[in-house]
């Protein structure tokens, strides 16, 4: 009894590797981003001068910027893991 081999060509290799090079552009652009952002929180926690309700402000948006870069890694891992079982 033959078993069959999973259907491949080399557009399906191709199409593979051009959606993981796209995917990490958007992940490369997305991650500076965040990390833009981040810093944009820390430069308004510094100028603050002590008003609370701008430090408030800051903490939202480092807050923010950190849960976009746990989403970015997190994405990206399961992004690397699912890319692995295609291979």
């Amino acid at each position: 009894m033959v078993s069959a081999a999973p259907a491949t060509t080399a557009w399906s290799g191709t199409l593979l590797v051009i959606l993981q090079n796209i995917t990490d552009k958007i992940f490369t652009v997305v991650g500076i981003i965040c990390l833009l952002v981040l810093l944009i929180g820390g430069i308004v926690w510094m100028t603050a001068g002590g008003d609370t309700e701008k430090v408030k402000k800051a903490k939202e948006i480092i807050i923010a910027a950190v849960l976009g870069l746990v989403v970015i890694l997190g994405a990206k891992i399961i992004m690397s893991e699912v890319s692995n079982l295609g291979m």
